[in-house]
């Protein structure tokens, strides 16, 4: 028998089985508050921030937007900033950005963290 017309095999049909639970509204979760611009929990996204300018002051201007906390944990990379803050302030943080004339290439939110924005101390 030619396998080429034994229908779909073992994995096809696996990623089909997992796309069709996907698709199964009672599978999906409350896309209406999570992670929109609706949320306005103090869920921790991560963001990766890409900028034309990645100079010590841009990084400072970032680190005071942020709360102590997150500003400790400011990652710098090559061209930009990785860094976790709620998805609400993501439009606060880029009308800082361009108001002192920083160019912004991306924002991007990541995966939601099981951090806090308020830290308790400790």
């Amino acid at each position: 028998m030619d396998e080429r017309f034994a229908g779909p095999t073992v994995q096809q049909a696996t990623q089909e089985s997992h796309l069709m639970a996907a698709a199964d509204p009672s599978n999906q979760s409350d896309a209406t508050s999570i992670g929109t611009p609706l949320d306005y929990s103090e869920s921790v996204y991560r963001f990766y921030l890409e900028l034309a300018d990645c100079g010590p002051a841009t990084r400072r201007l970032i680190e005071e937007f942020l709360p102590p906390y997150h500003a400790m944990r400011l990652v710098a990379l090559d061209y930009g900033f990785e860094f976790e803050m709620p998805i609400q302030c993501a439009p606060d943080l880029v009308r800082l950005l361009l108001s002192r004339n920083i160019a912004i290439y991306q924002l991007v939110r990541l995966a939601k963290t099981k951090d806090r924005w308020r830290q308790q101390p400790a």
